[in-house]
């Protein structure tokens, strides 16, 4: 009786200590990552973060949405490596892009200050990547929605593509050659460059870190949105979104080892001006 009453309260320590590491990650994570506000002008913003491990729940997936006089300016990237160890890597990437996005003409400008963030963080700072600074890289989208809502660029850094949903279809689109990860522009600094495509009303925008797309299932299928969401919800994000997290959990039968990140922007209003603001996450 007293061995066992002594486990007893050895389990409820290590239980209590469990909770408090699991509460402290999730406040972290709502600090580095908060949520978007899910109006932003005559767009519907949506985004989930799920870390691969459920213990944590953190890790090296993050999004951001800023407001400009651009238009909307939107970033899901993914930091190398996972975990706690990731989050110092995500905030500078965050940190970056919400300071950038306000005054660089183009993605193509923005792209680079990002890629001197990493750079630098990697050089004068150990502990961000936790990793030799050779290594150190972050894949990205950059996207811009003009200030009508009705064209989008899109500029990838080594990162998946995004796909367009509409009318219960769902389409990827090409980012063309893309430039190198963050962090690693100086190797071929002149390629790559934005891709144009018109936006149109009742499209939805989806934006997926890699954590959807090497999913693989018993076989070793990769995941593929195009042909393996079924069925498409249309127009709300939200619900593509959880579409989406559900399928990818019955192709993998709930075995990830890779975070997700999905950020979605659906145009459902009429052409017209995107109002300056702040809607940052």
């Amino acid at each position: 009786s007293a061995l066992a009453l002594a486990v007893r309260r050895i389990l409820d320590s290590q239980s209590a200590k469990f909770s408090v590491v699991r509460s402290t990650a999730e406040q972290l994570q709502r600090a580095v990552l908060p949520p978007l506000p899910r109006i932003v002008g005559p767009m519907t913003v949506a985004c989930r973060y799920e870390a691969a491990n459920a213990v944590a729940r953190i890790g090296g997936d993050l999004y951001a949405v800023e407001e400009t006089p651009f238009g909307l300016r939107m970033l899901i990237a993914d930091v190398r490596g996972k975990g706690l160890g990731a989050v110092s890597a995500v905030s500078i990437i965050v940190g970056a892009f919400r300071e950038r996005a306000e005054s660089e003409v183009d993605l193509v400008g923005l792209s680079e200050r990002l890629d001197r963030a990493v750079t630098r963080s990697a050089e004068h700072y150990a502990d961000p990547f936790g990793i030799n600074v050779e290594e150190a890289f972050v894949t990205a989208l950059l996207i811009e929605i003009d200030r009508r809502g009705t064209t989008l660029r899109l500029l990838s850094c080594g990162h998946p593509a995004p796909y367009l949903v509409q009318d219960g279809e769902v389409r990827e689109l090409d980012t063309g050659q893309a430039t190198p990860p963050l962090g690693m522009r100086n190797l071929a600094p002149d390629i790559g460059g934005p891709q144009v495509y018109d936006f149109p009303t009742g499209a939805t925008l989806l934006c997926v870190t890699d954590g959807v797309t090497e999913s693989r299932n018993a076989d070793g299928t990769f995941y593929n949105p195009v042909t393996d969401l079924k069925p498409v919800p249309d127009r709300d994000p939200e619900q593509l979104i959880s579409a989406l997290f559900s399928s990818v959990g019955r192709w993998t039968k709930g075995k990830r080892s890779d975070d997700m990140a999905v950020l979605a922007v659906a145009r459902d209003g009429a052409d017209g001006a995107v109002p300056r603001g702040q809607a940052t996450a």
